[in-house]
């Protein structure tokens, strides 16, 4: 370990520092005063231990008293008449004196001294005397930085009680927190009581111990009476401003002319930066960049909660970043350098602990992270892409390396071990899965084939279905068929093998299988279609649609959730066909009443998907204009029917279809979702708010698409227990879906519509025809 140890010590890059005697900061060798605490630098044992320094108020530059006592040796500045200061951790000096504030009251100056702070001992006089000292040390009138560090610290306050410790990590390098937060006097020390402190790598603060909810409710009262009082410093400043001006127009003896639209709409904008200030999304500690992503998953102390980041930034690392920058920052994130100065001031001790209580934790995290990575996505993230499969390998080789130099203590070749098996085990599941056809080319070619431009032959169609939807057509069958056997029947072997083939031809009506079977195939299908759908493809098809990414086009990699929505178009269509290519008025009438109780069954079956393609199908513009054949419909298949438009019903984000979904999921039953209301949430979820802000990953954004995706894995781990068995009537429904689906255009569909009205129409009686013509002319009135 110590070998190990010493080789990353050498490698990292050294430069000169110096230590501060008060509070053992390391500065930079330049720096005069440590950045923070303000005492001067040591120069050793010579004559200059004992000199003394005064503070420039102009350039804050540090004078020795032996070489300039009345000017500054920088900015040629006067000497202040406040001097010999005494360091403080926020740059206080504790014979400085605050000014009076706008009310005439002079403000208590707060002092920290250089004690650590215990967050357990903190009480509001302390909170509330760092505030004073923070708003009382911001420029003057500058009340807009006031507000903004002030609904900053708020920000910080109501989030460090929050149950993810993610949210309680601040970049102390982010440009952000330091123009925001951390560049203004006091704000440290504020942050200190609140139980921030630095990590090991001494570039990010974080609270891993927090003050009870009462002390942090009481605070976060305090903030908003200073917010509040600022806001009225603002205004009453800003009304001041504006009689100066009316009373500069009024000197002049000219008429006092009427706010500008211009001043009136800045105005406007001052005020909602006043309401805004702080309000960024960044402090609402969401946004990060992809290796502060990595530092919290691999942390060494803070806990994933059900590895809830982890498979966020699995699933969706490619919308914001790539493969490539992942690999590179789980790697960099491996190899934690240690601090700079630490080989020559910690001890063997010292270093044995940093190895294992910080390095190896957090190299242990980051083989879990790979291993997961890989479990998951090895067939799109690494099998499909090359140079990310070819890192995976180089990484894994540079880990043997590492157990080669270290000895043998094994830690590295079991991390070697765990990548290997991870990797093995996916290479053999890849190759158990049988290569996916791609049905989706398969019927965009049928239609490419077919001639929309040729006439359509319905007796062609016909032959090719399995199941009979025209009565009429049935009855002309068994009449041909008797006359054939009379007029050409020689002996009554031929008579009898005749018969035999017709009966075979014989195909069986749709209405004579019940409506419960039918929605039993339909689920069945319905749902090896459902579970074979990805979580990442429901990114890959609403971000960019099928892009996903900066690789490019994904749309060969995830086909599943493609199909489930083509399928749903092909059920609409073989629903509206089949009623249309019927010849008769009666045959249409039980065909649609057949339908309205197979929606029943679906709903009874919790088969939301295809209920949605087939209400839609009989709610469509060509199955409407079909006037006698809804006149004629029962009252109880009416009644029915309206019943499935108020679950149906897109009104109010499908509200009742959302609560049924609702209750399927939380009685942990076997459903199928409507995959709409998911599409659409996603979509909203997608537009809804930016990828990135300011240069940092909106990770919130991807958080919410992540808790949408986990509800359709809800619905998929309750359907692996299923009743049901297919029969020979689900290869009928399928056959005749595909035929129907393809062989008829959508310009045949409007021109059966037309002859089936017409054909209506001649069937329809004289009673029918007065009805029809009184409910139109109630509509035109």
């Amino acid at each position: 370990i110590l070998h190990f140890y010493k080789r990353l010590c050498m490698a990292s890059t050294t430069t000169a520092t110096w230590k501060c005697l008060n509070c053992t900061l390391e500065n930079q060798s330049h720096a005069l005063l440590c950045e923070a605490c303000n005492n001067p630098k040591p120069h050793g044992n010579n004559d200059h231990d004992n000199d003394t320094y005064w503070i420039c108020f102009c350039c804050t530059y540090a004078n020795k008293d032996s070489e300039s006592k009345e000017r500054c040796g920088l900015c040629d500045s006067a000497r202040d008449s406040r001097e010999h200061v005494t360091p403080t951790m926020g740059g206080v000096y504790a014979n400085e004196e605050e000014e009076e504030a706008d009310n005439g009251v002079n403000t208590p100056c707060y002092e920290l001294g250089m004690k650590s702070v215990n967050v357990a001992d903190a009480e509001i006089e302390d909170f509330e005397a760092a505030l004073d000292y923070i708003v009382s040390h911001c420029p003057d009138f500058d009340y807009k930085s006031t507000i903004t560090v002030l609904k900053s610290l708020k920000k910080i306050a109501s989030r460090v009680s929050d149950d993810k410790p993610k949210y309680r990590v601040l970049d102390s390098q982010s440009d952000g927190v330091w123009t925001k937060l951390l560049g203004f006097d006091g704000s440290l020390e504020f942050l200190q009581l609140l139980g921030y402190t630095l990590d090991a790598s001494q570039s990010r603060l974080q609270c891993l111990q927090h003050p009870p909810q009462q002390l942090l409710d009481r605070v976060i009262a305090l903030i908003e009476i200073h917010l509040k009082t600022q806001r009225a410093r603002k205004k009453r400043e800003r009304v001041k401003r504006r009689s100066h001006e009316h009373h500069h127009h009024h000197h002049q003896q000219s008429p006092p002319l009427p706010p500008s639209p211009v001043a009136a709409a800045d105005d406007t904008n001052e005020e909602d930066d006043d309401i805004n200030a702080g309000d960024d999304p960044k402090w609402d500690c969401g946004d990060f960049t992809l290796a502060q992503i990595v530092g919290l998953v691999t942390h060494e102390k803070l806990h994933d909660d059900e590895y809830s980041t982890m498979l966020v930034l699995l699933l969706c690392h490619r919308c914001f970043s790539d493969s490539l920058e992942l690999m590179e920052a789980i790697r960099k994130r491996f190899f934690v350098p240690a601090p700079i100065n630490a080989s020559e001031a910690w001890n063997e001790e010292q270093i044995i602990y940093w190895c294992q209580c910080i390095q190896r934790p957090i190299q242990q995290k980051c083989i879990e992270l790979l291993c997961t990575w890989i479990t998951h996505y090895f067939y799109v993230d690494f099998v499909l892409q090359p140079d990310v499969l070819s890192d995976l390998h180089k990484f894994s080789a540079q880990i043997l390396e590492c157990d080669q130099e270290s000895g043998d203590d094994g830690w590295f070749k079991q991390c070697h071990a765990l990548l290997a098996s991870a990797i093995e085990n996916s290479t053999e599941q890849i190759g158990k899965q049988q290569p996916h056809s791609d049905g989706a080319a398969d019927d965009n070619k049928d239609n490419h084939d077919h001639d929309s431009s040729a006439e359509l032959d319905l007796k062609h169609i016909e032959s090719l279905l399995c199941i009979s939807y025209d009565q009429a057509t049935r009855i002309k069958a068994k009449k041909s068929k008797t006359m054939k056997l009379k007029l050409f029947s020689s002996s009554k072997n031929e008579s009898t093998s005749d018969e035999e083939n017709n009966d075979a031809n014989t195909k069986t009506l749709l209405f004579e299988f019940p409506a419960l079977h039918i929605a039993q195939q339909l689920t069945l299908v319905d749902f090896e279609y459902f579970n074979a759908i990805h979580r990442r493809e429901f990114l890959d098809k609403v971000w960019k649609g099928g892009g996903g990414g900066k690789q490019g086009s994904n749309a060969h990699k995830f086909t599943n959730l493609q199909q489930m929505i083509d399928r749903f178009n092909q059920i609409h269509k073989h629903i509206k066909l089949s009623v249309l290519v019927c010849s008769s008025l009666s045959s249409r009438v039980r065909i649609i009443a057949h339908y309205v109780d197979v929606c029943r069954h679906l709903l009874e079956l919790r088969n939301f998907f295809s209920l949605m393609a087939v209400f839609s199908a009989l709610d469509s513009v060509a199955i409407s204009k079909l006037k006698y054949c809804w006149l004629r419909l029962d009252e109880n298949h009416k009644m029915l029917l309206k019943n499935l438009a108020a679950v149906c019903d897109p009104k109010q984000n499908s509200k009742s279809l959302r609560n049924l979904m609702r209750r399927a999921s939380l009685s942990r039953l076997p459903s199928i979702p409507y995959i709409g209301v998911f599409l659409s949430d996603l979509t909203f979820v997608n537009e809804g708010a930016a990828k990135k802000v300011e240069g940092f990953i909106n990770f919130k954004r991807f958080e919410r698409f992540n808790e949408r995706c986990k509800i359709v894995q809800c619905f998929q781990d309750h359907n692996k227990t299923i009743d049901l068995q297919k029969n020979k009537l689900s290869h009928y429904i399928e056959n005749d879906m595909h035929v129907l689906t393809h062989k008829i255009t959508d310009k045949q569909t409007r021109q059966l519509t037309s002859e089936a009205q017409a054909n209506d129409e001649k069937s329809a009686t004289n009673a029918e025809r007065q009805k029809i013509a009184k409910k139109a002319k109630k509509k035109k009135r």
